[in-house]
C-alpha cells in the first residue's frame, strides 16, 4: 500500500499491489492478485476481481494481469522481509 492511501476496504486479497494516493472506499472487496495503480478512487462497494488492473477517478478496470503477476508479488514479498 503506497504513501497517503486511504483504505475502508470490507477485504483486501493476498498479492494486491495499492499505488500511492489511493483511496479505497467503504465495503469495497479487492479481488487477489489485482493492481490498483496510484491516484485510483475506487467508491464505496466497488468490488474488484482477482487479476485486474484498475485506475482513475472514479476508478474503472483498464486490464487483466496474467497469473504470472502473483509470482511477482510473492517475489517483491519475500524481498520486502530480507
Amino acid at each position: 500500500i503506497g504513501d497517503k492511501t486511504t483504505v475502508e476496504a470490507l477485504r483486501i486479497g493476498s498479492h494486491v499491489s495499492i499505488g500511492s494516493n489511493c483511496t479505497i472506499g467503504k465495503r469495497t472487496v479487492v479481488g487477489d492478485c489485482s493492481m490498483i495503480e496510484d491516484g485510483t478512487v475506487l467508491p464505496d462497494d466497488c468490488i474488484v476481481a482477482p487479476f485486474t488492473r484498475w485506475t482513475g477517478t472514479p476508478a474503472r478496470m483498464v486490464g487483466e494481469l496474467g497469473e504470472g503477476f502473483e509470482v511477482l508479488m510473492q517475489q517483491v514479498t519475500r524481498d520486502f522481509y530480507e
